[in-house]
C-alpha cells in the first residue's frame, strides 16, 4: 500500500464540486488502485487482498 500523503485528491474533489460524477468515478477508481498498489500489476485490478487491507482513512 501507498503512503497516503503521496495521493493528490485535488482532482477528485474538483469533479465532485463540479458534479462531473462520471469522471470522478473514473478518478476514484485510479485512486484506489494507486493507493493499493493494484496499479503496479499488469492486470489493474483490485484483489480481495486489496480491499481487506485497503486503509479506511483512504476513504
Amino acid at each position: 500500500m501507498n503512503m497516503q500523503q503521496d495521493i493528490d485528491y485535488s482532482e477528485l474533489k474538483k469533479f465532485l464540486k463540479q458534479q462531473l460524477w462520471q469522471e470522478a468515478d473514473v478518478t476514484t477508481r485510479k485512486l484506489m488502485l494507486q493507493i493499493s498498489g493494484a496499479d503496479q500489476r499488469p492486470d489493474c485490478l483490485l484483489t480481495k487482498q486489496d480491499i481487506q487491507q485497503f486503509p479506511c482513512s483512504a476513504l
